[in-house]
């Protein structure tokens, strides 16, 4: 049958069968293979920033647990004193001992699976860098203490020297 055929229809012939064979392999295996790779790529590229974000969690997470044990440690009755005790030393390390007018415990409030210990503690004729100091010296204690509310009133005699009176609360786990 194709001995039949002239020579320009043998070329033609030719041709057609080459376009079949490449739109067979176009279609059939190159254009499935670049669109697995396509698709795989952005695979790739997908699962990498998951990895990302798990590593910038994970980083998170370990920063948060270092928080969480440095809470841990400055939570009341660790090395079993009290509020009070703390209060004490923090008032002599800062040399105010004479200016502490009252110490006064507050009614104890459970905050979940911990217990809130607070005081109300009263400074009269305090000059205000001793009482910065004071402040200070509550933020950078072993323990957590947080400052709930604290009034100041300036002296009616001495505009240099004040009234402060603070509300002062920290934290224990409730067994």
């Amino acid at each position: 049958m194709i001995s039949h055929l002239s020579f320009r229809e043998k070329i033609a012939l030719a041709a057609a069968a080459l376009v079949i064979v490449l739109t067979i392999v176009w279609l059939g295996i190159y254009d499935p293979y670049r669109n697995s790779l396509v698709r795989l790529d952005k695979r790739i590229e997908s699962r990498s920033r998951q990895l990302e974000q798990v590593q910038d969690l994970s980083v998170q997470y370990q920063k948060l647990q270092e928080k969480l044990a440095r809470a841990e440690r400055g939570l009341l009755g660790r090395n079993g004193t009290s509020l009070f005790s703390n209060l004490e030393t923090i008032i002599a390390q800062v040399g105010i001992r004479e200016k502490l007018s009252s110490l006064r415990p507050q009614k104890n409030a459970p905050q979940g699976e911990y217990l809130e210990e607070s005081a109300e503690l009263k400074l009269e004729r305090i000059y205000l860098d001793e009482l910065i100091r004071l402040l200070y010296a509550m933020e950078t204690a072993d323990i957590y203490l947080q400052i709930k509310n604290l009034r100041i009133k300036p002296r009616f005699e001495d505009s240099d020297l004040l009234d402060a009176s603070m509300q002062i609360a920290s934290y224990r786990r409730d067994s």
